[in-house]
């Protein structure tokens, strides 16, 4: 058996484990956590207000305009009217009633501007603040977090992503140490996250004992630190399903009440178990809604998709408040970039990464205020333009975080998490 293990590749032995473990843990669950639990990261947190953050990623490019930064009486003013809000003489788009009542918990930054126009490019600088290299992969913004500021909850990872993630929000050149786990379905939680069935306690105590005995002289052979970083995996993955804390992922635990203030999909759910897993004591998590890139029947497509953001990002906000959680909890609403002010021949917007919108809450930021403006048709900041490396020092500055510390590539290339970005003080 030994000769036979060394004389695999490295990808054949890990399928082996991996094969292994199932078939001797009776377990699944540690597929979707060595695709990336972080590993704990030490007690090296900055004093900061906020602990957690939720960020919710709008992804394809939403339209400022017919969203947080209308322009009534201009030639791209569209189809939507403004709504007065809580804020004494700032309008927002009629299509967001529910949060217009509660932007006396919000900070709008409308002089969002960024160098990227393509989806990919400019998701990926969203996420990370730099331009993406063939040479090199950046962390996402929840593996910055758990490196530089720890877990709170040994037993849950640091970052969680919902509704499908990207390159852009992986863990990079800080290891599978960091890698976030992926919540494909917010409504079907963690998958396989218990002993099968038709397998006792002791059964599987003993399948663990016979898996470790195999495995011990493969890890002594072999000390790389993918094969160490597979065996944490494994013990987190256990540690996880045996742990109370596993139940912070099931939705279903919540009253029907606060399910259908947070609206019945994906989004909606996806909002409810990101305030589930903080409350638990998870540093970071990002759920995603697709669906802005919005180049023909703008309007149509925004009817469709606005009501959704609106009432869960509202149930959010005014849940987070009602249990006390939204002065540690930093909510963060943002996409690639905005969309053009002029309407094309097919009814829709195009990319248009020189003025969009991003919205702060809680986590130590000054409810109740538009950080920056665009002039009268929305194509360009006039005041306080904040670019994305900036946005991300925001945010690691509500954490406490230091987000000029360096992190060395193995090649010895040096990089912070939001580059030569610096925090907007002024919000806070």
């Amino acid at each position: 058996m030994k000769e036979l293990i060394q004389s695999f590749d490295e990808q054949s032995r890990r399928q082996l484990l991996h094969r292994a473990a199932k078939a001797c843990l009776g377990v699944t669950a540690v597929s979707a956590v060595a695709g990336g639990t972080p590993l704990f990261a030490g007690n090296n947190v900055v004093s900061g207000k906020a602990k957690h953050v939720i960020y919710l990623y709008m992804a394809g490019g939403m339209s400022h305009i017919d969203t947080w930064d209308p322009k009534p009486g201009t030639d791209v003013a569209g189809e939507f009217d403004p709504i007065k809000t809580a804020l004494k003489g700032v309008r927002v788009s009629d299509r967001l009633p529910k949060l217009a009542k509660q932007l006396d918990k919000v900070c709008l930054i409308r002089s969002m501007n960024s160098s990227q126009g393509a989806h990919d490019r400019a998701s990926y600088l969203m996420h990370t603040s730099y331009a993406p290299l063939a040479s090199v992969q950046h962390p996402g913004m929840g593996p910055w977090m758990s490196k530089l500021g720890g877990r709170l909850n040994e037993k849950l990872p640091g970052t969680v992503v919902v509704g499908g993630g990207s390159r852009a929000s992986g863990a990079g050149v800080l290891g599978s140490a960091f890698e976030p786990i992926n919540i494909g379905n917010p409504q079907q939680g963690l998958q396989n996250s218990a002993v099968a069935r038709g397998v006792s306690e002791e059964d599987f105590s003993n399948r663990r004992r016979l898996l470790d005995t195999l495995d011990r002289g493969f890890r002594m052979r072999y000390p790389q630190e993918k094969v160490q970083a597979y065996t944490r995996f494994y013990k987190e993955a256990v540690a996880l399903m045996q742990s109370e804390d596993v139940k912070a992922f099931d939705i279903n635990r919540e009253p029907a009440k606060i399910k259908a203030a947070y609206g019945a999909n994906n989004f909606g759910m996806g909002c409810l178990l990101a305030r589930r897993l903080v409350q638990a004591g998870v540093r970071f998590v990002e759920v995603n809604f697709g669906g802005w890139d919005t180049h023909q029947d703008n309007f149509e497509n925004l009817d469709e998709r606005l009501p959704t953001f609106d009432q869960a990002i509202a149930a959010l906000l005014e849940d987070l408040a009602q249990q006390g959680m939204l002065d540690d909890t930093l909510v963060v609403q943002t996409s690639e970039f905005g969309r053009t002010p002029r309407i094309n021949e097919r009814g829709g917007r195009d990319h248009f990464p020189r003025a969009f919108t991003t919205m702060l809450a809680g986590g130590g930021v000054r409810g109740g205020q538009v950080y920056g403006e665009t002039d009268k048709t929305a194509s360009a900041p006039t005041k306080n333009p904040v670019t994305p490396q900036e946005f991300n020092a925001t945010i690691a500055y509500a954490l406490g975080i230091n987000h000029k510390k360096q992190i060395f590539t193995k090649i010895g290339r040096p990089f912070t998490l939001s580059d030569k970005g610096e925090p907007v003080k002024a919000i806070f």
